[in-house]
């Protein structure tokens, strides 16, 4: 369960105006193009997701691959517009 937890960390630095975990994770799954139930399941350990996807989710949260699956501590995240776009993303 610690993916779970540095999820939560990272979801919630990533939307803090967000209501609830769900409006927290439907945006997550807009921004990084990963369905929001795979995200759920991710969280709740019920999917494994594969390298892809989980770098589409670090994309969409703001963080490289390695500090999503780091237990180091970040304290804020770069702004919406500095974030990385998520390989394979249209652009808008």
């Amino acid at each position: 369960m610690i993916f779970r937890a540095r999820m939560e960390e990272l979801i919630h630095l990533a939307f803090p105006k967000a209501e609830n975990d769900t409006a927290r994770i439907k945006a997550l799954a807009k921004r990084s193009g990963v369905g929001a139930e795979t995200i759920r399941g991710a969280m709740k350990g019920e999917r494994n997701p594969t390298l892809t996807v989980l770098e589409q989710i670090a994309a969409g949260l703001g963080v490289s691959l390695s500090q999503l699956l780091s237990a180091a501590p970040i304290d804020h995240l770069p702004s919406a517009t500095h974030r990385p776009k998520p390989e394979g993303s249209r652009p808008q």
